[in-house]
């Protein structure tokens, strides 16, 4: 190959009629080079792009009540045929009032041994709470208290055999009717009474007499604390000098 005047190799910057139809005016046209196959290109894939876009548009513009059928043809449905004001194919359902059965309950018995009720068992019995323990008997027996007509005296029952005391004692000659002692409660009931209700007549009125009386029967305290009681047998004839009151004793030990 041989360049012209111009430096150009042969073909260099000619025009083919094939690609080009309007026709470049210049005075000098250098290094023109157009390429047929990349303006095909573009044209094809702005052509591709169009299509695209106009798929999207219909699809987002596309009446909702329009439904394909199942041989391809478009079938209208009820809300499309209300929307158009066209009466609907098919009526409405109506309301059934059919009854329902009632459910029935049931009674399901479990076999898990922990969700039945454990059984019933026997209250055991009150454990028994002692009592207070029985007082034993400290004495009993028969004394006389005398009076004027000799050494006038009285008994002290606190200890395992009385002792004669000079005109005192827990119980003493008051005088020809009547009998002396610290705290004593006449008994009423022809049955002798228990310590328990001796302490309870006790905690009334006391006195410091009790009736002479023969038969006549009374409670009374020790100074010890002890509590006995006592019923008159007898006293001695009217003998101004020689009086005296004979008494039948019992006196319970102390409350342990």
């Amino acid at each position: 190959m041989t360049e012209d005047d111009a430096g150009r190799r042969p073909g260099e910057n000619k025009l083919d009629a094939r690609t080009v139809g309007t026709a470049i005016m210049a005075g000098q046209v250098e290094n023109v080079h157009v390429n047929p196959a990349r303006h095909a290109y573009l044209w094809a894939l702005l052509g591709a792009a169009l299509v695209l876009l106009g798929g999207v548009t219909w699809w987002a513009l596309r009446d909702p009540g329009v439904e394909r059928a199942a041989d391809g043809a478009p079938a209208v449905t009820d809300a499309a045929r209300t929307t158009t004001g066209e009466a609907p194919t098919t009526a409405p359902a109506e309301p059934t009032t059919a009854s329902v059965p009632a459910v029935q309950p049931t009674t399901t018995t479990s076999r898990r041994p922990w969700a039945t009720a454990p059984p019933t068992l026997p209250s055991p019995a009150p454990f028994p709470v002692p009592g207070p323990a029985p007082v034993e008997v400290w004495w009993e027996g028969s004394v006389t208290v005398k009076g004027d007509g000799g050494p006038r005296g009285g008994y002290f029952f606190d200890h395992p055999e009385p002792r004669e005391g000079f005109t005192v004692g827990d119980l003493a000659f008051g005088d020809a009717t009547s009998v002396m002692g610290d705290e004593v409660a006449r008994w009423t009931s022809a049955e002798p009474p228990e310590r328990a209700a001796c302490v309870r007549l006790q905690a009334g009125t006391t006195s410091t007499r009790a009736s002479a009386k023969a038969g006549t029967t009374f409670c009374f305290r020790t100074r010890g604390g002890r509590v006995g009681y006592a019923t008159v047998t007898g006293t001695s004839p009217a003998d101004p000098l020689d009086p005296s009151i004979s008494l039948r004793v019992l006196v319970w030990d102390l409350q342990r």
